[in-house]
């Protein structure tokens, strides 16, 4: 087997989460979901009371995600919207 015969394996691209910006807009409100959460989170700081570790909590939450997962959830989400 010679060098040219031999496969070389090739790396999916890394994706980058801002090539999600727009893809899943609130439905019932029609706008970007960036923009929905960023309100949301405000109205929520807002009313919160009380103490908490936000950078241990993110951790358990987003550790695990990655933007493969992410993006099966948003196909998976749009499937169910269809039917």
């Amino acid at each position: 087997m010679t060098l040219e015969d031999e496969e070389i394996p090739t790396q999916k691209p890394r994706r980058k989460w801002k090539d999600m910006a727009g893809l899943l807009p609130h439905p019932a409100l029609g706008q970007d979901a960036q923009t929905y959460i960023s309100q949301l989170r405000r109205a929520v700081d807002e009313t919160r009371t009380g103490c908490g570790d936000y950078s241990k909590d993110r951790h358990q939450w987003l550790d695990s995600q990655n933007m493969d997962s992410v993006l099966d959830r948003i196909q998976k989400w749009r499937k169910r919207e269809t039917r």
